[in-house]
């Protein structure tokens, strides 16, 4: 168990502002919607960007992690998991598939072992992943997991793409 993550309310071009020095470990780990960002890295650098945030009223939650997922602190993981995934057969999509890991519309054959390494390093491009949804005049989501933390992010890049969408969250 290494690292921390921490969701803050800002835009990509805020979190510039915001990260010195100090904190260069902190990896961009969600683009989740246009002032909704996840970020992961080391803790000391996490905790410390936090302990600057609270206080100028910025949005900012530790999550319950036990790995900074989406860093280069993932590396170690690297080989063991393209390993265990190797034997993947990746079949067409009966059904659109948004990838967040491309931020694209695909038909299911590229989700190998690489993919699914590519998912658990790099940013999540879940804003990218609404906007083409959002380009594709969808009227209604449901959201799944086990707290609705992205029901928020699915609207806010509904907003930002002048579209509104009913959605529904778990």
């Amino acid at each position: 168990s290494q690292g921390a993550m921490l969701a803050v309310g800002l835009s990509l071009d805020e979190l510039a502002d915001w990260v010195d020095d100090d904190e260069q470990s902190i990896a961009v780990a969600a683009v989740n919607g246009p002032t909704s960002l996840t970020l992961s890295g080391a803790a000391e650098a996490i905790e410390h960007l936090a302990g600057r945030l609270e206080p100028a009223g910025i949005f900012c939650r530790r999550l319950t992690v036990e790995y900074a997922f989406h860093s280069s602190l993932m590396e170690p993981v690297r080989e063991e998991l393209l390993r265990s995934l190797a034997d993947l057969t990746p079949q067409q999509t009966a059904v659109p598939l948004f990838s967040t890991v491309t931020g694209r519309l695909f038909d299911g054959p590229q989700l190998t072992a690489d993919y699914w390494w590519q998912n658990v390093r790099q940013p999540v491009l879940f804003a990218d992943a609404m906007a083409c949804l959002a380009s594709r005049d969808t009227r209604m989501g449901i959201e799944i997991g086990p707290h609705p933390v992205l029901a928020y992010a699915i609207n806010e890049c509904f907003q930002a793409a002048g579209q509104t969408i009913e959605t529904l969250p778990s």
